[in-house]
């Protein structure tokens, strides 16, 4: 029968017997079964995102339509079509406030909810965190903003998100992940070094990667929620612990009982 990636995706939770069948696969082998595990828990993740933010970013982009007046920026000069000062916070979960005043009066910010952005005649003003960062219009060059503008602009991001997102997520999730094997390939190691005994470090890779795999879908299970569990990093850390050690302990259990 032949083995796909959702046998071993399923032997590498429930089996630990198992982990003696990977120890002699090809490194590309290996790697390959990381790929795919990366791509279908980038996929949950990129999904469960789009799911539970969706709405909030209709809602805000509705609300940006409404409420951000016509702009243009030219020769480094804002020019805003509204009475000012214009302010507009954004009253949804996370709030934004937009401040629209091209007549040079100052603002005591500090009495707005962050994050901020005031739009002043010479420059654009975000103040995150108690901390204020200052971009001149003349580095955007020429441009301006309207109602449909903003509304082409929500367009284009939806279509673009998923892709864009899903190719962040799946570049990140592999790296991070291969580094975190790289080093549990240490605690393989260590199990090993017990009985005086040493395997080619495709081996100890391929137990590490494999043992991944319990606290992946325990991540990407979390995500699908929408809940926020704390120590979740913890978990995952100890979970992929956990299995290493044991995975690599069986092994030389039953190579130390012949």
């Amino acid at each position: 029968m032949r083995t796909t990636f959702y046998h071993q995706f399923y032997w590498a939770i429930t089996e630990f017997p198992f982990y003696k069948t990977i120890l002699a696969q090809p490194l590309r082998q290996t790697l390959l079964y990381l790929l795919y595990l990366c791509a279908h828990a980038s996929l949950f993740v990129t999904l469960a995102y789009a799911f539970h933010l969706g709405p909030e970013f209709r809602e805000f982009g509705i609300w940006l339509q409404e409420n951000v007046p016509p702009m243009q920026v030219s020769e480094g000069r804002l020019r805003i079509e509204a009475d000012q000062p214009l302010i507009q916070t954004y009253p949804g979960r996370h709030p934004v406030t937009l401040i629209f005043d091209t007549t040079g009066k100052r603002q005591d910010l500090a009495r707005f909810p962050e994050p901020l952005l005031l739009f002043t005649q010479d420059a654009l003003v975000l103040r995150q965190n108690q901390t204020l960062e200052t971009f001149p219009w003349r580095d955007f060059g020429s441009f301006q903003v309207t109602p449909e503008q903003i509304r082409d602009w929500i367009g284009l991001i939806k279509w673009a998100y998923f892709p864009t997102a899903y190719s962040l997520v799946l570049v990140f999730t592999f790296a991070f992940k291969l580094i975190l094997a790289l080093l549990f390939t240490l605690l393989a190691l260590s199990v090993t070094s017990r009985y005086q005994v040493r395997f080619p470090f495709p081996a100890y890779l391929a137990i590490a990667i494999y043992s991944l795999t319990p606290a992946v879908a325990i991540e990407t299970a979390v995500t699908l929620t929408g809940l926020s569990i704390p120590y979740l990093e913890v978990i995952y850390l100890a979970t992929t612990g956990i299995y290493t050690y044991m995975a690599t302990s069986k092994i030389m259990a039953e190579k130390t009982a012949r």
